[in-house]
């Protein structure tokens, strides 16, 4: 493939694409634009890569998010059964204060 001297090379155009998905990642519902640059080729690789970057991108996110919701619900499930085991303790405690008050 020839280069021409106003087209970006690939490694120019995959991080000029790895850029701009990163940030239009909060804000696009994942359109692929049609390039920056005044050629073909270079507009092709950077097309390619920022499909490639927005979709890894989103996997993350949408990972952290799993993860994130996983930890929150171990951690309300931890504090309903701290709460659980609270009240038994309190019934229990209650129970037995009953049955010396009845002994006496």
């Amino acid at each position: 493939m020839s280069h021409r001297w106003d087209c970006p090379d690939d490694y120019e155009a995959r991080q000029r694409a790895r850029r701009d998905a990163e940030r239009d990642l909060p804000y696009s519902a994942g359109f692929t634009p049609h390039g920056p640059f005044d050629c073909d080729e270079g507009n092709e690789t950077y097309r390619r890569e920022y499909r490639y970057e927005f979709d890894r991108l989103e996997e993350e996110r949408r990972i952290e998010q799993r993860q994130q919701e996983r930890r929150r619900h171990e951690h309300e499930e931890s504090e309903h059964y701290e709460q659980q085991a609270l009240e038994s303790y309190d019934q229990m405690m209650a129970e037995q204060e009953f049955l010396s008050r009845q002994e006496s």
